[in-house]
């Protein structure tokens, strides 16, 4: 018996398809670039069951094993959440998925996660692990669809919008520092002229502060493609030479006026996530030279901070 850490499990994961096949891997959550991290390649003897659908597997990686390997050799099975490697002479358990979540996949965005895993090669132990993978994951798994990889695109999408972020000084910093922390998390961010609402949308706006009972909403007038409710906003005004810093906005819904146009609302927030925005003036900077090479517009907040922090 050997105890690893997470870059540890890695190297035991490769000698066990390497040496010790045919292996069988109960791991529930697959993330993007575990291919490349495990040496997974066409001849290794290697059949996978996963958890397709729980929002923790890459859609992508999926299709990716299912040319490697064959469809016939990549399976799911709902409410799995082991994370088992069984090779002939040795196995290896713990707490790593082959995922974000589990062995650092996608990017770099868990580096703050600590997994540990154990590799065993007792025969009683191995036999025992043999007839569990028969009776409770390979029994009741099945071939992965093409629905099945669509339906898990949007559920895995809705899951990553709200994963919990590394501790960060401030947005600022997270941002500069780990960009990746903040993909697909309907973070955006804006650089736009501000100008006073119409007259139909200052009355639309009236009468939704009065009908919600809330007169701190804001809205946006004339949005083409509003960001859907729980997105969050960092607005900067461009209407001179150094953008200002409005702030951060959460959107909440759209409210249609009686004259059948549409305000999106949205209410100020004094962070995201528990991070404020920090210091203005690279904020300022950034939005000056974000306004200056692409113009009024708007991003998702890691490619702004990519772009221009």
């Amino acid at each position: 018996m050997k105890f690893v850490e997470t870059l540890d499990t890695q190297g035991e994961v490769r000698k066990l398809l390497d040496k010790d096949g045919p292996v069988k891997a109960a791991v529930a959550y697959w993330g993007g670039g575990a291919i490349k991290a495990l040496g997974i390649a066409k001849g290794h003897k290697l059949t996978i069951v996963c958890d397709v659908l729980s929002g923790g597997c890459n859609p992508d990686e999926i299709r990716k094993l299912q040319a490697l390997l064959g469809r016939e050799h990549v399976l799911t099975r709902d409410r799995l959440h082991a994370k088992v490697w069984l090779g002939k002479t040795s196995a290896i358990l713990g707490s790593s998925n082959a995922s974000a979540n589990g062995l650092g996949f996608e990017g770099d965005e868990t580096e703050a996660l600590t997994e540990a895993n154990i590799v065993l090669n007792a025969p009683e132990v191995l036999a025992a692990m043999n007839v569990w993978w028969d009776k409770k994951v390979r029994s009741g798994s099945r071939e992965i669809s093409d629905d099945d990889l669509k339906r898990a695109a949007a559920i895995r999408l809705k899951r990553r919008k709200i994963r919990p972020l590394a501790p960060f000084r401030d947005l600022l910093t997270g941002l500069k520092t780990n960009p990746e922390q903040f993909k697909d998390r309907n973070l955006f961010v804006w650089v736009c002229e501000h100008t006073e609402l119409d007259e139909w949308a200052e009355n639309a706006l009236a009468a939704a502060q009065k009908e919600y009972r809330n007169e701190e909403m804001l809205c946006w007038q004339g949005l083409e493609n509003p960001p859907e409710s729980g997105s969050f906003v960092i607005e900067f005004n461009a209407a001179t030479d150094l953008p200002s810093v409005v702030g951060i906005s959460e959107v909440l819904f759209n409210f249609k006026s009686r004259n059948g146009e549409t305000i999106t609302l949205c209410q100020e927030v004094d962070d995201y996530q528990g991070l404020k925005l920090g210091p203005n003036a690279p904020w300022k900077k950034a939005a000056a030279k974000a306004a200056e090479e692409d113009g009024i517009g708007e991003w998702e907040a890691d490619e702004f901070a990519r772009l221009f922090l």
